[in-house]
């Protein structure tokens, strides 16, 4: 009996303990990057903007320098927390502009301060935080993150806090950004790593209600203090931006460039004048032309008048490539909010430096060297964003093949994958691919002149399909591949050439708002004369990387399609999973440090149908 209760005491204690055990050694086999492993010891500066008498961006409920602290007070909590030294700028409702006696504005003697207190600390990086306007278009949303392009890091440190908050922005249904270079003071003054993080537009009415809640800015705070960590604990391993401006094509001469419709980038439309010649031999006078344009407006009803119509300009020079510019005071003037005021700078830089010969932009107010837009450094002379080249590389047959994907999805950069329908794993290799970060296509498999038809797999459309089923097979085949952004063809030869069943599958992405990539199996496609007819965003393939099953092939494939983005400004290639999988994988790998010393961007397929 004594023997039978110990083994019965024992048999509990076991019981009890033992769970505990799993979740302790659980817990104790996963390497804490909080601290230890990435922020122990980093000095981090927080600067949390305006206060005091500077309100920041404010309206009757709302003071963006109250949510600017309380994000910074819960970053220190978090940071200090994870072993790093923070530094904030301002611990409570003060405005920063005593701190100094240079003679200049209380802005500039703010902003000033800020500066000499990052300098002063010497930190592993700074965070300036801020809260973005944009009224001429409340439906802007979404966190943004800007860089300076001259300093070392700061382009990594931006991408990698920009891609943590979007996973936040579309958890809410709020836009996604790219981190972008400015010309902010704090950037520009600053010789130490650092980002402005806007977090949000209190213009829009729903994401102001969500910045004035504590849980969303626990939630701002933790995406930042993700970012951080993935900064210091990667190495180079990161992908670098590539400019959000959108540039229609217009027609040939000289472009005005003004913020759009959308109220988020640039559009353009062609000068129309009778005093100067449509030339890019650039003259005071043209210049002067271009300018004054601007300050006009546009034609469009849909594009916005950058700059205050009362703005006059007093005097242009031409100095060794550089544009003086010499505005009278309403100048500064910009309607709209901070976010207005950096697509108008944008919209002068870029009008202007079209010009052979031109690359910059100073700006003089009533003869005296401008300082300040907002947040923005005038007193330098500014230079555009120049775009680099772009690849899209497409992945094609998951689900449908095992081998390389695997490898595939160890690559740290935009690749958007093709997921086939109707298979055991399609919807699981889906939902994968997307919380990795990679972009989902659904690839619909469509009959070829010439192959096996077992290739095709489920959820295919053949010649046999009746055209008033087509549209319940592509509906039934995105189910399966869910976060799918687009459709492309899976062989197709024999459809892509059919005009009736084509439309029917164009009518169901225009309506699903997805994009067509035609991955041209035959010359004969008539896919983008109908995704022009639906208006459907359509791309298509420049390369195939691996119609030779061999590692150099691959190689010498990619090098092939960065001469066409070289050329063209932007190529897409398609790849597989399966039998050359390995191979593919491998040569994509092998090839991402060779596209980047070139210059040359990854980027989703998304990306090329602005």
């Amino acid at each position: 009996m004594i023997i039978l209760i110990k083994r019965m005491t024992a048999v509990g204690l076991i019981t009890f303990f033992f769970p505990l055990l799993v979740v302790f050694l659980v817990y104790t086999s996963v390497p804490d990057l909080r601290g230890t492993n990435s922020l122990k010891g980093r000095k981090i500066v927080i600067d949390p903007g305006h206060g005091g008498i500077d309100g920041g961006a404010n309206s009757s409920d709302f003071l963006e320098k109250e949510v600017n602290l309380e994000v910074a007070k819960k970053l220190y909590q978090e940071l200090t927390r994870s072993g790093a030294q923070v530094i904030l700028t301002r611990k409570g409702d003060v405005s920063l502009d005593q701190l100094n006696n240079i003679s200049s504005s209380r802005h500039k003697r703010d902003l000033y301060a800020r500066v000499s207190l990052i300098e002063k600390h010497k930190p592993d990086i700074f965070l300036s935080l801020h809260i973005n306007a944009n009224y001429r278009q409340p439906s802007t949303t979404g966190s943004i993150v800007f860089y300076n392009k001259g300093i070392l890091n700061s382009e990594k440190l931006a991408t990698v806090l920009q891609e943590n908050l979007n996973i936040l922005m579309e958890k809410h249904n709020l836009k996604k950004h790219r981190a972008e270079p400015a010309d902010y003071y704090i950037l520009r003054n600053t010789n130490y790593t650092g980002v402005i993080v806007e977090m949000g537009f209190m213009s829009n009415p729903r994401e102001k209600e969500m910045l004035k809640t504590s849980r969303y800015q626990w939630q701002l705070t933790k995406s930042i203090v993700r970012g951080i960590e993935e900064y210091f604990s990667t190495s180079g391993n990161y992908r670098p931006n590539r400019t959000t401006e959108n540039f229609s094509e217009g027609l040939p001469g000289i472009k005005v460039y003004f913020p759009g419709s959308k109220g988020e980038d640039l559009e353009c439309e062609q000068l129309q004048t009778k005093k100067v010649l449509l030339s890019k031999n650039v003259t005071k006078e043209l210049v002067f032309e271009v300018v004054a344009r601007l300050i006009r407006g546009p034609q469009r009803r849909d594009l916005w008048v950058p700059f205050d119509p009362e703005t006059k300009i007093r005097h242009i020079v031409l100095i060794d490539g550089v544009v003086e510019v010499d505005f009278s005071p309403e100048f500064t003037r910009v309607p709209g909010g901070s976010f207005a005021e950096l697509l108008a700078i944008k919209s002068l830089v870029k009008t202007v430096t079209q010009f052979e010969g031109i690359y910059g932009v100073k700006i003089l107010i009533e003869g005296r060297e401008a300082e300040l837009l907002g947040h923005l450094d005038l007193s330098k002379v500014l230079t555009p964003e120049v775009p680099k080249a772009v690849i899209a590389l497409v992945i094609d047959d998951l689900a449908g093949g095992e081998t390389g994907r695997k490898e595939i999805m160890t690559i740290r950069r935009p690749l958007t994958l093709a997921v086939m329908p109707g298979l055991e794993s399609s919807t699981e290799i889906a939902r994968e691919a997307y919380r990795r970060g990679y972009e989902v296509f659904l690839h619909l498999p469509m009959e070829p002149e010439v192959g096996r038809p077992e290739w095709l797999g489920p959820g295919a459309i053949t010649t046999a399909t009746p055209l008033e089923k087509i549209r319940e097979i592509v509906l039934t085949d995105l189910q399966d591949v869910p976060h799918a952004a687009g459709i492309n063809n899976h062989m197709g030869s024999k459809i892509t050439k059919r005009e009736e069943m084509m439309r029917e599958i164009f009518k169901v992405a225009s309506e699903m708002n997805l994009i067509f990539l035609d991955s041209k199996t035959t010359p004969d496609s008539v896919a983008a004369r109908i995704a022009k007819e639906l208006k459907v965003p359509f791309v298509e393939r420049d390369v195939f990387l691996d119609e030779v099953n061999s590692l150099e092939h691959v190689k010498k494939q990619i090098r092939h399609l960065a001469e066409i983005a070289t050329k063209t400004g932007q190529a897409i290639g398609i790849g597989h999973v399966g039998i050359t999988g390995i191979n593919t994988s491998r040569g994509i790998i092998e090839m991402i440090p060779w596209l980047e010393d070139q210059g040359i961007e990854l980027v989703f397929v998304s990306d090329l149908c602005c």
